[in-house]
């Protein structure tokens, strides 16, 4: 991984009327502010409007998240928005579902299994549709100590993994991987002679950031750390200052081609 990225104004000078764009973004902590409980986040309404805008300029936006599809539907309040939950597990494309063919019953008896394990523990269970997180965002202490339970948790359930977050780590399929996600979506939308662009904040982005590297794309990380990401932003509010800029951008090379 590298630690130095290039800034995102080098990427809005080089962009071409001639390319289409595909933008696949993550949710928190790239649109939407970290919270306590995961329930209480928001995309804020400015964004979703750059979000609506970007659309009606045809170009496909895509929200890439770990959260489950229905929670990312709620944090759209509506916007008619393309959606691949669950780490990419769970495509929403085209009002059509591609459900994942998984174990339901394992991942009823994982998720029992963490939460007697986890029973008067400093930390906040979040239950997903395949997967289930252990939150420490309010007891930042509690750090190595989660780490370590959850090492040992997800034993005894080979078809599963850990994926890192910032103050979380998730016990999830080993299917679940947005890179992979990038390559199914680009496929069935019939997108493989666009540019996509992915953004998003923490190491489970990584494996997007190299598919979009790969696919000749741009990748671009929110925040501070070692990325594969191409380029940075340093703040949720730089990147829907970003957004924006790519918005104009977009619109004057459109009227500039009239």
């Amino acid at each position: 991984m590298q630690s130095t990225c290039h800034a995102v104004s080098h990427f809005l000078d080089t962009m071409s009327p001639q390319t289409h764009y595909v933008l696949y973004l993550d949710i928190d902590g790239t649109l939407a502010e970290f919270q306590l409980n995961p329930k209480d986040s928001f995309i804020p309404t400015k964004t979703l409007h750059l979000l609506s805008c970007l659309i009606a300029l045809k170009i496909p936006v895509i929200l890439l998240t770990g959260r489950c599809l229905a929670d990312a539907q709620n944090l759209a309040q509506g916007l008619n928005v393309d959606i691949a939950a669950s780490h990419g597990l769970d495509l929403y494309i085209k009002q059509n579902r591609d459900v994942p063919k998984l174990d339901l019953d394992v991942i009823q008896k994982l998720q029992q299994h963490v939460t007697q394990a986890c029973q008067g523990m400093a930390l906040r269970l979040e239950y997903k549709d395949y997967s289930i997180a252990l939150h420490y965002r309010e007891y930042p202490q509690s750090a190595h100590c989660v780490e370590q339970l959850a090492q040992q948790l997800v034993h005894g359930f080979p078809d599963f993994y850990l994926k890192k977050g910032q103050y979380v780590w998730e016990i999830a399929p080993k299917a679940a991987n947005k890179g992979h996600a990038i390559q199914r979506i680009q496929h069935a939308l019939a997108l493989e002679y666009t540019h996509p662009i992915f953004i998003g904040d923490d190491v489970t982005d990584e494996d997007g950031f190299a598919m979009v590297n790969s696919l000749g794309g741009s990748s671009i990380k929110v925040g501070q750390g070692a990325t594969q990401a191409a380029y940075r932003v340093q703040t949720i509010q730089a990147c829907v200052d970003f957004l924006a800029q790519f918005t104009t951008k977009i619109v004057h090379q459109r009227h500039m081609e009239k």
